[in-house]
C-alpha cells in the first residue's frame, strides 16, 4: 500500500517551513501540529521514528547512528581497551608490580566478554534500531512538485546523502580570489577524469561568483576539509553573501599554499580542474559546469586506497563527517 503526500497533506509541512528573512520559524504549537498521526505516519513510512526527531535552531535533526555504524565504533574502542590492559599488565610484569596485575586481568575479560556480546548481537537493544524498510512498512508517496523549495531540499538533501562538501576556490581576470562551499558535485567519469558541478543563481537572478570566475579564467580548485570544528566554521563563513569582488579569503584569513593560492592549507586533499562544459539546466536558475581533472594534491605517503576522512552534508545544513567504522568491501566496483 503507497499512501499519497499530496500538496493539500503537505500544509502541515509547509507551515513549519514559513520563511522569513530567509530564517524558517516553528513555533511550539507548530510542532506539536507537526506530530499529528498523519505525520508521524509519513516519518514511519521513510524510516524515521517520531522519538528520534528534535529541533535544533529551527532544523530538523536524526538522532543516533546507523545500528552497524555504532556497533563497529563501539567493538573498536572496546578493542582498543583491550590492547591497552593487555600492555599495562605486561609493564606491570616487567616492573614486578604484581598486586594491580589481577584488576588489569578482570578488567580485560569483563571487556573481552562485552566485545563478544556486541558482535554477537546480545546488546543490539541498546543501538538505534534500524530504519524501516518500505516492504514491511505501508509505504508515503511524496509529491514534490506540491512542495515548497525549502521543504523539497530538506527532503532531497536528507535522502540522498551523505553528500561530500567542497570549498572550491576560483579567481577573477583581475586576480581577485574566491571561496564557496558546494555539495552539488559528482565524480562522473574515471577516464577521462570528469566532475561536475551544479552552479545557481541567488534569489535576485545574480549568478553566483564561483560561475563568474569560472568563465572567466575556467581553472578551479576543489578543497576536500576535515571533519573538524574549525573547518565547519570555514564553511559557515565562506557561505555568507558577499559583494563580488570581496575575498572570502581575505575576509576570512584563510590561508593558501605558495604554489597554488587557491589551495588551501587547511584541506584534507584537493582537486585542480579545468572548464570545459557548461551546460543549462532545464526548468532551473542553474547550470552544470563540467570540469576535466588534472591533479590531486595529498598529504605525503597517503595512499589511493586509503578511505578519506572529510567534511560532508548529511540533511539539509547538517555537516557530519564520512562514516568510518562499518564497511563491507564488494568484488567490482559500482
Amino acid at each position: 500500500m503507497v499512501t499519497c503526500y499530496n500538496s493539500q497533506q503537505c500544509s502541515r509541512w509547509r507551515r513549519l517551513h514559513h520563511i522569513a528573512g530567509g530564517k524558517r520559524r516553528r513555533s511550539r504549537c507548530a510542532r506539536r501540529r507537526f506530530c499529528s498521526d498523519q505525520a508521524i505516519a509519513a516519518r514511519r513510512g521513510l524510516g524515521r521514528q517520531p522519538g528520534k526527531i528534535s529541533y535544533e535552531k529551527g532544523r530538523i535533526r536524526r538522532q543516533g547512528v546507523i545500528a552497524m555504524e555504532g556497533k563497529a565504533h563501539v567493538v573498536s574502542f572496546l578493542k582498543k581497551c583491550i590492547e591497552y590492559a593487555n600492555a599495562s599488565i605486561e609493564r606491570k610484569q616487567k616492573r614486578g608490580e604484581i598486586d594491580d596485575i589481577s584488576r588489569w586481568e578482570a578488567y580485560r575479560d569483563f571487556t573481552e566478554h562485552a566485545v563478544m556480546e556486541v558482535e554477537a548481537g546480545e546488546l543490539d537493544r541498546w543501538f538505534p534500531p534500524q530504519p524501516d524498510l518500505l516492504g514491511e512498512k505501508d509505504a508515503t508517496s511524496v509529491d514534490l512538485s506540491s512542495l515548497t523549495h525549502e521543504m523539497r531540499s530538506a527532503w532531497l538533501t536528507n535522502l540522498a546523502s551523505p553528500r561530500p562538501l567542497t570549498l572550491i576556490g576560483t579567481s577573477s581576470e583581475e586576480g581577485k580570489h574566491n571561496l564557496a562551499p558546494y555539495t552539488s558535485i559528482s565524480i562522473v567519469s574515471n577516464s577521462p577524469p570528469l566532475a561536475v558541478v551544479s552552479l545557481s543563481a541567488n534569489r535576485h537572478d545574480r549568478w553566483r561568483d564561483t560561475l563568474i570566475n569560472l568563465k572567466q579564467t575556467k581553472h578551479a580548485v576543489l578543497n576536500f576539509l576535515p571533519a573538524s570544528q574549525k573547518a565547519v566554521k570555514v564553511v559557515e563563513q565562506t557561505a555568507q553573501p558577499l559583494d563580488y569582488g570581496t575575498s572570502e579569503w581575505d575576509e576570512f584569513s584563510v590561508e593558501g599554499l605558495e604554489s597554488n593560492p587557491l589551495v588551501m592549507k587547511e584541506a584534507a586533499f584537493a582537486i585542480l580542474g579545468q572548464v570545459i562544459q557548461e551546460i543549462d539546466l532545464i526548468e532551473g536558475k542553474a547550470k552544470l559546469v563540467v570540469l576535466k581533472l588534472s591533479d590531486v594534491l595529498v598529504p605525503e605517503k597517503f595512499e589511493a586506497d586509503q578511505p578519506a576522512h572529510i567534511l560532508c552534508q548529511h540533511g539539509l545544513n547538517r555537516l557530519m563527517a564520512t562514516p568510518t567504522e562499518w564497511h563491507y568491501n564488494i568484488d567490482r566496483s559500482v
